[in-house]
């Protein structure tokens, strides 16, 4: 059995880091209140994005990690304290040690220099995990004898325990009036434990109780996996799982509906801000028939959302196609080849599309609107950059053939000028200037930014190269880099002026 299997059978919640990096490959706040499923962990595997992977701590994954940063200072704090060292699953990594125990239920928060030469990963944090490499390029390895396969999960001994700051509650354990108001009998019967042939019905009924209720999915899967335990046969974790993150998303969907064209007046919850945003998301996605993951917008003149849709990649609109249906489908027919659903409009009815509008507006993210505050601005800064300092940029006449390596323009009867750029300098260009692109990610990223790519003819030779989106340059490059020349040439090629 791999690692990786190994993780799902413990049920853990994990997800990809970039190459020998503990930075998250891509937004992985979704994963701290459900697990990844099948579909998503081989569509990883196939991408070979799990050779670097990082396991969310807390009760979403059971586990509390003992972060050992310094094995010296922290072993002669223990000898000192006479503290015992319960055996339990153990990572060797770059710097020392992750010390596995096993989640004592509650919401527990992530702690540092409590502990002498120890931190603490709890709710809300993670760890680097094998089969992941160290930026120093040492790998994380289980410690022999103490791994997964051979050892089980230790509680936390008395003196972590006491270090642990709680947020919500000390357990998660389940009695029969937990959350309940009195005139909810079947409740209390259910919580008393059903025979093998009530599980799955009475799995998904409590699930839709508690979610219902506005508690969020993690502390639903932990009640239920309490409960699951009073069952004559407790149901396999996995179905369980399962059911809980089924229900989850349709109550997330029944949420969005209700806000889109059948609003409930007066309807307020009293969760945290961030597990609304979540289940409100999740929601929107489901409305859309897109697997939205998180919204972040920037606040300038020309503000842009852009849409982020997991392993899909994202798509960044504008005001005027946020504001109109067809504009909003169209774009992500263009960008992400993906139709989302059309919502029709009942006559006399408030507008279900302007519903979405402030649904989107309220659950972005506002980002600073600098280069460098998402990765497509990074591509942006990365495109002004290459074109202003490294090759600066050619302008080829009709004759002449195009060159491999540099940014280039060319005249065109219609449409203005075009200016290119080619994949692979710019690559090059994001590798020496530490820039955390590849090609595959230049060209999953480019054309929400409105930069195209296009084969073409050219003095008797096929182009194929990445037309730029003339709206995202500064005057500098427009005016100053290529106009001249264009003026110079205007007259032999027989084109009209002002196309800059």
């Amino acid at each position: 059995m791999g690692m990786i299997e190994t993780y799902q059978n413990r049920g853990f919640s994990f997800f990809p880091l970039r190459k020998r990096s503990k930075k998250p490959f891509f937004d992985w706040a979704v994963w701290q209140t459900r697990r990844p499923n099948p579909d998503e962990i081989r569509t990883w595997q196939k991408q070979k994005l799990l050779n670097q992977v990082a396991i969310i701590c807390g009760a979403i994954s059971g586990i509390v990690v003992l972060d050992i940063d310094d094995r010296q200072k922290f072993d002669a704090w223990i000898l000192e304290k006479k503290l015992p060292m319960p055996p339990s699953p153990t990572v060797r990594t770059g710097k020392g040690f992750h010390v596995y125990f096993k989640h004592p239920g509650g919401k527990i928060k992530n702690s540092a220099k409590k502990i002498p030469g120890a931190d603490l990963k709890a709710d809300g944090g993670y760890v680097v995990a094998p089969p992941s490499i160290h930026p120093n390029g040492q790998a994380y390895e289980w410690v022999e004898f103490l791994s997964l396969k051979d050892a089980d999960l230790a509680d936390p001994p008395a003196w972590l325990r006491e270090t642990f700051e709680y947020e919500h509650g000390h357990t998660v354990e389940v009695s029969d009036t937990d959350l309940l108001p009195p005139e909810d009998d079947w409740v209390s019967r259910a919580l008393q434990g059903v025979s093998k042939g009530e599980r799955n019905e009475v799995t998904t009924k409590l699930a839709g109780y508690y979610l219902g209720r506005g508690e969020p999915e993690g502390r639903v899967l932990e009640l239920l996996r309490a409960w699951n335990l009073r069952n004559v046969e407790p149901l396999p974790d996995k179905e369980l799982r399962a059911t809980v993150a089924s229900v989850g998303r349709r109550e997330a969907r029944r949420r969005v509906r209700e806000s889109v064209g059948q609003a409930v007046a007066g309807k307020t919850s009293d969760l945290p801000w961030d597990e609304q945003r979540e289940a409100r998301l999740q929601g929107l996605g489901d409305l859309l028939g897109l697997p939205i993951t998180d919204i972040r917008s920037t606040k300038t003149d020309n503000s842009v959302w852009e849409i982020v849709l997991g392993d899909e990649g994202s798509v960044v609109i504008d005001a005027a196609q946020l504001t109109s249906q067809a504009a909003f489908r169209t774009r992500f027919c263009q960008v992400a080849h993906l139709l989302p659903t059309k919502l029709t409009q009942k006559k006399d009815e408030p507008s279900r599309w302007d519903s979405v509008v402030r649904e989107v507006m309220t659950l972005a993210q506002h980002l600073d609107a600098s280069a460098d505050a998402t990765a497509l601005g990074e591509v942006q800064d990365l495109i002004i950059n290459y074109l202003l300092e490294y090759r600066g940029v050619e302008f080829i006449p009709r004759n002449k053939a195009i060159p491999i390596g540099a940014p280039f323009f060319i005249l065109h009867r219609e449409g203005g000028p075009k200016l290119y750029t080619r994949l692979g300098g710019l690559a090059v260009q994001a590798r020496f200037g530490g820039y955390s692109l590849n090609r595959r990610r230049l060209a999953a990223l480019m054309p929400s930014l409105g930069h195209e790519s296009e084969i073409f003819k050219w003095a008797g030779h096929t182009v194929r190269a990445w037309r730029v989106n003339l709206e995202g340059l500064p005057e500098e490059i427009k005016a100053n880099v290529y106009k001249k020349d264009i003026e110079e040439n205007e007259e032999s090629y027989g084109v009209t002026a002002g196309y800059v």
